[in-house]
């Protein structure tokens, strides 16, 4: 791609689309800073798309479409306030979309980046690889999180209640069967039944 040594002040744009333009875009290109557009679609124009492009804080339309741009988008984009158009689709362009407050809107319908299949992250509908590890590991659903806390503050309830009536009822008919029965014999058995109600009953609810 042939580069311009001087860019005179009274172009407000370049269009150099549907030429057949090759090579790299130039980092030099972030130099002008004045220019509000650059068209250079439709051409054969590869390599990745240079960070410098964010320097061109004028800049009101870009469109870099239909060429053989690699690479991430450059996250220095979204840096640029004043664009109020984009195309950067049909290339073949990879990992995630950039994010930024004024960026995500210029492809709200994923139209700027289609075409590019290996493009993910919003808007293009399509997690990119880790995504699901970094959600799991920032923690669970809070909804979910309620909802076990909650079956945990039931199951702690169920077991302060079955040992509260358990205790009652060892107590009561425990004397009760003691007076009734009278006979040693039966002391050790009954209690290593009582004891065994109970362990059965603590396990069954904690389960």
């Amino acid at each position: 791609m042939r580069q311009f040594e001087k860019l005179y002040d009274y172009s407000s744009g370049v269009d150099l689309s549907c030429n057949i333009l090759d090579g790299n875009i130039p980092k030099e290109i972030g130099l002008l800073n004045g220019l509000v557009m650059l068209n250079l679609s439709h051409n054969h124009l590869s390599s990745n798309i240079p960070v410098s492009v964010g320097n061109m804080s004028s800049l009101d339309s870009l469109d870099l479409s239909s060429n053989r741009l690699c690479g991430h988008i450059p996250q220095s984009l979204t840096s640029i306030d004043s664009l109020g158009f984009l195309d950067l689709s049909y290339n073949d362009l990879s990992d995630k979309v950039p994010r930024g407050v004024h960026f995500d809107t210029l492809g709200l319908d994923g139209s700027a980046f289609s075409g590019n299949d290996l493009l993910c992250g919003y808007p293009m509908g399509k997690d990119c690889e880790g995504d699901h590890d970094i959600n799991n590991s920032h923690g669970n659903d809070p909804s979910k999180e309620f909802e076990e806390k909650d079956q945990d503050d039931v199951k702690e309830k169920l077991l302060l209640y079955a040992i509260v009536s358990l205790g009652f009822a060892v107590g009561f008919w425990g004397l009760f069967i003691v007076l009734l029965v009278r006979k040693q014999r039966w002391w050790f058995p009954y209690w290593k039944f009582i004891n065994t109600v109970a362990v059965g009953i603590i396990e069954f609810i904690q389960n």
